[in-house]
């Protein structure tokens, strides 16, 4: 279960966020009508040179002064997260899910905070919309919609995600929370397709599957089909387990790589904020 008190810890982030993608970022729309691509910010007292043009009249026929309306500059940036929620996630001590659903829900959090569009999905076999701002969402019902969700179904990523780039309509900042122990190839043929957007790939492993902490005789459980295989771990099993394994960590950096995006391998034991702090440093 995701206790809310982590969220808070975050507001550290908040402001340093707006500043860092507003500097990434510089699609600014411009407004034709009032209010038009802006967001409202606050009152201020009508002084000599403001545009009249912003001042609320209603206001004015209550009190008999004069107020106009601030307004912010809505930015074109929107952040899609898109966390792993099929049965290979039903991991380890700290559940992967768990962990991964940690790092999406603390960046549509810090999104949510600075009035920047974002979608929070999850995927697996299936595609779930779980919030977006335009629902005017808060925190309590974010936690309560991924408290309740599941590890289910195995991984389909190109069938699910194929098409995501349809969905997409304006600058946007894709991040994928994954422990991508799929086929690479689908990887790399959803990610040709988003390859106009900026996308940041996190890995979230255990610490057991990273290092593979078991010896001697074993039955390993495939948590996705469900199948059991009774095997020996020796010394040599372990050494070409952890080999076969890296070879696919660097496949998916050198995938990242070649469409121009950034990549993070982490496991469930690293403490979440670091992992989130590294994550940060990465948008």
């Amino acid at each position: 279960m995701i206790d809310p008190s982590f969220l808070y810890q975050l507001d550290a982030f908040k402001l340093a966020l707006k500043k860092k993608t507003n500097a990434k970022f510089k699609g600014e729309q411009e407004s034709k009508l009032t209010g038009e691509g802006l967001l409202f910010k606050e009152y201020k007292e009508y002084a000599p040179g403001d545009d009249i043009r912003y001042i609320d009249w209603k206001i004015y026929a209550r009190t008999d002064k004069l107020f106009i309306k601030k307004f912010e500059e809505e930015k074109n940036l929107t952040f899609h997260i898109l966390v792993d929620s099929s049965n290979s996630m039903n991991f380890g001590k700290e559940m992967k899910f768990e962990y991964a659903a940690k790092i999406g829900l603390g960046i549509a959090y810090l999104a949510m905070k600075e009035n920047m569009k974002f979608e929070l999905s999850l995927f697996s076999n299936t595609f779930e919309t779980l919030c977006t701002r335009q629902l005017k969402p808060n925190v309590v019902t974010m936690i309560d919609r991924l408290n309740k969700s599941k590890p289910t179904g195995d991984t389909e990523f190109d069938k699910v995600l194929g098409g995501y780039d349809k969905r997409i309509n304006s600058k946007s900042l894709i991040i994928i929370v994954s422990d991508f122990l799929f086929e690479l190839t689908e990887l790399e043929d959803v990610m040709s397709r988003l390859k106009r957007n900026d996308i940041l790939l996190v890995q979230v492993l255990s610490e057991k599957e990273r290092r593979l902490l078991y010896e001697g005789d074993s039955i390993l459980k495939d948590s996705e089909t469900g199948s059991l295989l009774h095997t020996y771990i020796s010394q040599r099993l372990r050494k070409n387990y952890l080999e076969e394994l890296q070879n696919h960590i660097q496949q998916i950096e050198q995938i990242a790589k070649r469409q121009g995006s950034n990549f993070l391998s982490t496991t469930t034991s690293v403490p979440f904020f670091d992992t989130f702090y590294t994550i940060f440093r990465m948008l």
